[in-house]
């Protein structure tokens, strides 16, 4: 996103070939991760069974609509981002899918969609308003906004990685005192969404859990927290002693014993 709804600008930039490079591959082992679970929720959903035309606001590299196609090719596919070096990617990897590089709040196609998913984007967003109203110019009278972000709270280790923690729990924070929505979503979304505008409503939310996921080396889990840590170091978006994160994950990935568990976040919104 950009304007005025973007936190975490510096973050986000995709602008250094190192970045875009980065970003590619952790947008890749992120889907991967939590795929499987997240089709059992979609079939189980309404909104997504009765979908013809699905929109992927901030859709990366377009790997998660190249996954979703896989499964259910019967639906039309769309995304937008503004990392004109990731819809690079999406346009040249998945030319079947259209792929614009504009801003989500800006988008202004000649169709509207029956699902928005607005997949890892909310946690970068600080105006909840401008989503809302660019979900109601876009979304067909019964469309939905499925917002998924990954869930901390209902994460775990074992045995626990206080500094990779801490240093999360430091991301979220700072992003916080930027102004992005997600601790006000997690912590009370029906509050937000009716203090933002009543006219629209959560119809449905609920954390999914992965499986155990283990041994903890070599797997892509591992990878996404060692991208992530790259990532906000480079950014300089708060001060933290990264190398205590990466001698944790480093111990931990000897250890054939450790696993873990990663929740997201399931929020359907109606109006």
């Amino acid at each position: 996103m950009q304007l005025a709804v973007e936190a975490n600008r510096r973050f986000l930039s995709t602008a250094a070939p190192r970045a875009a490079a980065d970003w590619d591959s952790l947008l890749a082992y992120q889907v991967d991760l939590a795929f499987p679970q997240e089709l059992k929720f979609l079939v189980s959903l309404k909104a997504w069974r009765d979908a013809t035309c699905v929109l992927d606001a901030g859709c990366g590299n377009g790997y998660y609509m190249s996954r979703l196609h896989e499964f259910f090719p019967e639906k039309r596919y769309f995304g937008v981002d503004i990392s004109q070096e990731l819809v690079a990617i999406a346009a040249r990897r998945h030319p079947d899918i259209a792929v614009t590089l504009t801003d989500f709040t800006q988008y202004a196609p000649n169709r509207c969609f029956d699902l928005i998913v607005m997949r890892f984007l909310v946690q970068h967003l600080k105006d909840f308003g401008a989503i809302l109203q660019a979900a109601d110019r876009l979304l067909t009278p019964t469309g939905r906004l499925l917002i998924i972000e990954s869930d901390l709270a209902a994460s775990g280790h074992h045995p626990d990685l206080p500094a990779l923690t801490d240093m999360l729990r430091t991301f979220a924070r700072v992003s916080g005192e930027q102004g992005a929505i997600k601790p006000r979503l997690l912590t009370d979304a029906e509050k937000l969404v009716r203090e933002t505008d009543s006219l629209w409503s959560v119809e449905h939310q609920e954390s999914i859990a992965n499986p155990q996921i283990g041994p903890f080396g070599g797997s892509k889990l591992l990878a996404v927290y060692q991208l992530w840590i790259d990532l906000c170091e480079r950014s300089n978006m708060f001060r933290f002693d990264f190398d205590r994160v990466r001698d944790e994950l480093e111990h931990w990935a000897r250890d054939p014993a450790t696993f873990s568990n990663v929740a997201l976040r399931m929020i359907v919104i109606k109006r």
